[in-house]
């Protein structure tokens, strides 16, 4: 005979009509136990709890010590039973699942198969397990898939590569364009800047323009230096929705001067004056329309001017 323990809380002891608590031994005769029974039995104890001293390996684990409905060997004998129509009922569910799965993977297209052999760990075990003759198939299938995402994304890098690179060209260019202008119709100053080595786009692109404008100004639209000063610290600048005739006339007169060398519209240009302590009603402000002038320089930047309108 062997002695096997099973604990048994208060609460558990009255529920099932048992007139003990704690842990309680039983004895059994193996022998006397299916070969089921006993490999069942064998994964189902455990040590005792350290508070009473004993370590071993002879408890009966809870799940199992709950079921029994009498503390003897048939109590426990009746505990397995139960316990293996459980087992049998989860694995005859677990094999029908896979029936199912099975059948259903069968029925699937290449598309959806792949589809799921792909998506998940899962969906890869079950076509693996249940269906190995398709395993193959959706493995040569993902790899070109994959190989063809690659290549993909390879053409598209070059294609990005190749995009920066002519945007890097073209502004090479462009620069070289501005570049040349410079030292043909630049400054002293400008020229030496670039002989030196030193910044020169930004006076080069102001250089452009005052060349750009010299028939407009040659035409009475006197360019507007800003910032205007301390006299009008403020400058706020909207599109002129309502011209009079007189603004037509000049607009269109300062964009035939233009022609391509800049974009020529109407501007409402409010200025507003610094703030008076002694008096009540605010700064002082002047409204006026003024001709706005956009010029792009061979670079490709943008230099805007402001004119007094010619008479």
């Amino acid at each position: 005979m062997i002695t096997l323990y099973a604990y048994v809380s208060p609460a558990s002891a009255i529920a099932r009509g048992l007139t003990q608590d704690g842990w309680i031994p039983l004895q059994i005769n193996p022998a006397d136990l299916t070969k089921q029974q006993r490999d069942l039995l064998t994964f189902s104890l455990r040590d005792r709890s350290p508070e009473t001293g004993r370590y071993f390996h002879d408890a009966l684990v809870d799940d199992l010590a709950n079921r029994l409905e009498t503390m003897d060997q048939a109590g426990l004998v009746a505990a397995l039973d139960a316990e293996l129509v459980e087992i049998a009922e989860r694995e005859a569910k677990r094999k029908q699942e896979n029936l199912d799965l099975t059948a259903k993977i069968r029925k699937m297209t290449q598309e959806e198969l792949d589809e799921y052999f792909g998506a998940t760990w899962t969906g890869q075990k079950a076509v693996e397990a249940l269906a190995p003759d398709l395993v193959a198939g959706c493995k040569a299938r993902g790899d070109a898939k994959q190989a063809k995402k690659r290549e993909e994304e390879a053409r598209a890098k070059a294609g990005l590569q190749a995009a920066d690179k002519a945007r890097e060209d073209e502004k090479e260019a462009k620069t070289e364009a501005m570049k040349r202008w410079a030292l043909e119709h630049g400054t002293d100053l400008l020229r030496r800047r670039i002989n030196g080595g030193f910044d020169w786009e930004a006076l080069a692109r102001q250089q452009f323009a005052d060349v750009a404008e010299i028939p407009l100004v040659a035409a009475g639209f006197f360019r507007i230096p800003y910032p205007i000063g301390e006299e009008w610290p403020e400058v706020s600048v909207n599109p002129r929705t309502t011209p009079t005739l007189e603004e037509i006339d000049a607009l269109e007169k300062a964009q035939k001067l233009l022609g391509d060398a800049g974009k020529a519209s109407l501007a409402h240009v409010k200025y507003t004056g610094p703030e008076d302590p002694n008096s009540f009603d605010g700064p002082e402000t002047m409204t006026r329309t003024e001709l706005e002038v956009e010029y792009w320089t061979l670079d490709s930047r943008l230099v805007t001017r402001y004119y007094q309108l010619a008479k």
